[in-house]
C-alpha cells in the first residue's frame, strides 16, 4: 500500500492483490489494526503528504506542485 498509495486504490484492488476476499481484508485490518483498510490508506496518504511538505520546506516547491 505504501508503494501505490498515490494510485486510486479500492478495497477490492487491495484484496485482489493479496489474494483474499474484500470481507476478509476488512476483518483482518479490523482485528490487526483496529481500522478499515481504507482508513489505513487515508492515514498513509496523509503521512506521505506531510513528509513531502516537510522535505520541500524552504526549497521553493509550492503546495500546489506537491498536490499535483
Amino acid at each position: 500500500m505504501e508503494t501505490h498509495a498515490a494510485e486510486p486504490l479500492t478495497a477490492s484492488d487491495i484484496a485482489r492483490h493479496v489474494g483474499v476476499s474484500t470481507r476478509s481484508l476488512y476483518e483482518g485490518f479490523r482485528q490487526g489494526l483496529g481500522q478499515s483498510p481504507m482508513a489505513f490508506l487515508k492515514a498513509l496518504r496523509l503521512k506521505q503528504v506531510r513528509q513531502a511538505l516537510q522535505e520541500a520546506s524552504g526549497s521553493g516547491v509550492s503546495v500546489t506542485e506537491l498536490a499535483l
